[in-house]
């Protein structure tokens, strides 16, 4: 769904703010929990390939520490630099005019070039900085220039010119020989307080006959800890999550699923352990703001080679697309798959690919269902594509999605009331199950909806909130598998479009302070009304829910001349940019 941050003049908001360390296991004290890597931390960064690793090698120490049992040692075998990173656990949105101070604890020996911490805010609106290359809203660069085997404490800080899209930092060592021992790394800046939760609603539903979900694509922020979180609070108030994958071409790349995918896996895996159903939706239609509806290019900006022509008449295309979804649902083993997003945008871009989409999505159903007995396929649309705001079904549209059936198993589309100047009032009573007349005999599914509420939205809380009842007073009436809202948290999309930040910078069910929404109460009230749905639908078993600072400034460019600074700072902006505006795809579901 969705992908900016506008620069719009609106009322803030304002709440209490406290100084916080925003690392997580800075001290290294967490036990891993997967083998490749330390808590909370990437080697490289989050999407680096697993080849990445053989640039140098990293260990939990014991021997060398300053405080607790752990430390990182980090040993190079590369000139090119050996790396591990997080995107720390804090909202970016308001962090112009804070400082930011970073301090670590840093032992060497034998090292041809100094280690490197360094930490920065990225905001892809402004000017390339001249060393990164990128957009900086603030960084703090320190080299750990000292003795071999002595422990050392280094500062060093910012105060932040804007706002950003994420806070990242890396500690970095290069070279071929020696290793480099961190410590107790900290990250302070000012956070701020979520308000009180909206009162208690009742729900309009006396019993609840379909599952709640949301769609997993926007956490508090972008840590690896705000994910997890993000994770816990759907699994409280929810029973299904829709992971969004897009398409990477990683037949016709190279690349390998696991590498490319990495991070919706591993979101996958988190809602599977809390007990949430999986929907699984392929995207290949929404790489971005701009070109909706067009097939996605591979991640560095081109069709993928061998491609061409590049498009769904090319057997190399569909077949690509294919393969890259089974493999995936493999992994996953989702309940419900999705082939493709909002897919009436290809339709009516491409018309004359129709019948290639159609053959592809067939060849795919009956693959899926021979690999996974039990799973539901299918695709959708949106729903002012099928149903006119009179609650009006659009024949002709209906009778090309007809075209899918009988391999279909839901009808499904995506809707948002409040954007692009259609208020929930707008739509004629009943609208919300009009679509269900496209096949009477199937469920309906929701993969994504919802509707702007609060400051500088079209809506305010209070009619996001009764949109909410409404919407679920009307597939009450039908025989629904679930109703996932995008997304849990407001996000300012910087770098996209302002028309699409207007539109859905504020669908959230949480500001992002992390303050509820009365929408939040609403939805509550309804995951709390009786439902059948206390074991899972197919596979898996259930949940139940129940020191002193020896002052180092920052370099200069200058200064850094013959360290890793340069490799680290094209790794960082290639790396971070693929992080924020393609693995994490922001992207549009425009209706």
């Amino acid at each position: 769904m969705k992908l900016l941050i506008s620069v719009s003049i609106c009322l803030l908001v304002c709440s209490q703010a406290f100084a916080a360390d925003v690392v997580e296991n800075g001290s290294f004290e967490m036990p891993p929990e997967k083998p490749e890597r330390p808590r909370y931390w990437y080697v490289g960064w989050s999407d680096s390939p697993a080849a990445y690793g053989a640039n140098g090698s990293w260990e939990l120490d014991t021997t060398y520490k300053t405080a607790g049992a752990k430390s990182l040692r980090l040993s190079p075998n590369s000139v090119g630099g050996y790396s591990l990173s997080q995107i720390v656990n804090v909202s970016t949105h308001d962090l112009a005019g804070k400082t930011v101070t970073v301090s670590l604890d840093v032992r060497q020996n034998g090292l041809t070039e100094p280690p490197m911490i360094t930490i920065f805010a990225f905001n892809p609106t402004l000017p390339p900085d001249p060393v990164f290359g990128i957009g900086i809203a603030g960084k703090a660069i320190t080299m750990a220039i000292g003795p071999d085997d002595t422990w050392q404490t280094f500062t060093n800080s910012f105060v932040a010119t804007d706002n950003a899209v994420a806070l990242a930092v890396f500690v970095n060592v290069s070279g071929t020989a020696g290793s480099a021992w961190f410590d107790n790394i900290s990250a302070e800046v000012d956070v701020p307080t979520p308000g009180p939760d909206p009162a208690p609603k009742d729900s309009v539903l006396t019993k609840r006959n379909f599952r709640l979900g949301f769609v997993g694509d926007i956490p508090q922020n972008y840590s690896e800890k705000a994910e997890e979180d993000m994770i816990e609070k759907i699994a409280s108030a929810s029973e299904v999550l829709n992971v969004f994958f897009h398409v990477r071409w990683t037949s016709l790349t190279g690349e390998l699923v696991t590498d490319g995918h990495k991070q919706r896996i591993e979101q996958a895996e988190r809602g599977r352990k809390a007990g949430l159903d999986l929907i699984m939706t392929f995207d290949f239609t929404h790489g971005d703001a701009d070109n909706v509806g067009d097939i996605n290019v591979a991640p560095d900006g081109n069709p993928p080679p061998g491609a061409t022509p590049f498009d769904f008449t090319n057997p190399v295309v569909t077949q690509a697309y294919r393969d890259e979804l089974l493999a995936v649902a493999d992994i996953v083993k989702p309940k419900w798959v999705l082939v493709g997003i909002e897919v009436n945008f290809f339709h009516d871009l491409h018309p004359g690919q129709w019948d290639e989409y159609v053959a592809m999505y067939k060849e795919i159903y009956g693959e899926l269902k021979a690999a996974h007995p039990g799973i539901k396929v299918g695709a959708y649309f949106t729903i002012d594509w099928i149903v006119s705001l009179a609650g009006i079904m659009n024949n002709s549209n209906a009778d090309e999605w007809r075209l899918l059936l009988p391999e279909l198993d839901f009808v499904a589309y995506s809707t948002y009331p409040g954007t692009f100047g259609m208020l929930p009032d707008d739509y004629a009573p009943g609208s919300f199950t009009v679509a269900c007349d496209v096949a009477p005999d199937l469920p309906l599914l929701i993969p994504e909806f919802g509707a702007p509420g609060g400051v500088c939205a079209s809506l305010t809380q209070a009619e996001q909130a009764a949109f909410l009842e409404r919407f679920f007073g009307e597939i009450s009436t039908v025989k629904t598998d679930a109703a996932c809202w995008y997304s849990l948290y407001d996000v300012d999309y910087l770098g996209a479009p302002a028309w699409f930040s207007q539109a859905f910078a504020k669908l959230g069910m949480f500001e992002q302070d992390g303050t509820a929404k009365e929408v939040w109460a609403t939805w509550q009230a309804a995951y709390e009304t009786s439902n059948p749905f206390d074991t899972p639908l197919y596979f898996f078993p259930k949940k139940k829910k129940g020191g002193c600072s020896l002052g180092l400034a920052p370099s200069t460019p200058e200064d850094m001349t013959g360290t890793a600074l340069p490799v680290l700072c094209l790794f960082a902006f290639l790396l971070l940019l693929r992080k924020l505006f393609t693995r994490r795809k922001l992207r549009p579901a425009v209706t």
